[in-house]
């Protein structure tokens, strides 16, 4: 009997004994596993953040480069002059006119060269609503879905931009006592001397610009190329810039400055004959000041 006790004693040892270690070694399987996912995680999470990261310094050379590219479309003018001045000497001495500030990038190149000026003047950009009540650029982009509060002050002073008088756009950066500065685009009278900026030539958004001449006596007089009327079309603004320049004898296109504000509407636009009479000039009727003539570059003649 003892015998056999002793035996069942030595057997449940054993037992115990093989299933502490079947645990132990389960145990040690698991930390080994989970320590594994741990690990796999470890470096999943640093392969995506190295990812990451060359994605992100990727795309701050991009930036770097367009800012660079953008700093180099364009030319500051230190010598100040109105903005029909200013509009003309773009044109006679590059064959361009005052630059477009369509988007953010724009803004922050024009921004990042006018900061290292010493005397943060004001300076003529392309922006105006002369000669109509719908803001555009000078070279023919449309200026009425241009996301404002990329501008600063806009907004917050557009009691100040819609006063009668002040219909073309300067841009300046104002400096804070924290040592920081930011670019501010605002309306002033058109008559007022500034710097300005010109683009470069070859850097041209669109293949029109506007060609309208304001004289300078008479705000509300502006002359425009006398080109014969081609055709007569009911066409939104964009379709009728397309179709004008699909058709090589089309030199251009006259509308209404309100399809600057909806571009989505149909209305009656006036596509021009290219011909020698585009080199004449005519003065606009009173009863059409708000109407607006683009030309295109290749028969730009001013």
């Amino acid at each position: 009997m003892n015998a056999k006790l002793a035996q069942l004693h030595v057997e449940q040892a054993s037992y115990l004994a093989v299933e502490h270690v079947r645990k132990a070694v389960d145990q040690a399987k698991r930390q080994a596993e989970q320590a594994a996912k741990e690990a796999e995680e470890k470096a999943r999470l640093q392969a995506e953040a190295q990812r990451k990261a060359r994605e992100a310094e990727k795309k701050r050379a991009e930036e770097a480069a367009k800012l660079a590219s953008l700093k180099n479309s364009f030319v500051v003018v230190e010598e100040r002059k109105s903005f029909w001045e200013a509009e003309k000497h773009c044109r006679e001495k590059f064959g361009t006119s005052l630059v477009s500030v369509p988007n953010k990038q724009t803004n922050d190149a024009v921004e990042a060269v006018l900061q290292t000026k010493k005397n943060p003047q004001p300076h003529w950009i392309g922006l105006n609503r002369y000669g109509t009540r719908y803001w555009h650029w000078a070279d023919g982009e449309d200026a009425m879905h241009v996301n404002w509060t990329y501008y600063q002050n806009w907004r917050y002073f557009r009691w100040y931009n819609t006063h009668r008088w002040r219909n073309c756009g300067q841009m300046r950066t104002t400096r804070f006592y924290n040592g920081t500065s930011r670019a501010q685009v605002s309306a002033y009278n058109c008559t007022a001397k500034n710097a300005f900026i010109c683009r470069k030539p070859g850097n041209k958004p669109t293949d029109y610009s506007v060609a309208d001449i304001i004289l300078p006596q008479n705000q509300n007089a502006k002359e425009i190329p006398a080109c014969k009327v081609l055709q007569r079309v009911s066409s939104t603004f964009r379709d009728a810039m397309n179709r004008c320049k699909s058709e090589k004898n089309c030199a251009g296109l006259t509308l209404h400055g309100y399809l600057l504000k909806r571009p989505q509407i149909k209305s009656t636009i006036y596509l021009l004959k290219s011909g020698p009479e585009c080199k004449a000039k005519r003065k606009l009727p009173a009863h059409q000041a708000n109407y607006i003539t683009y030309i295109k570059d290749t028969y730009r003649t001013n």
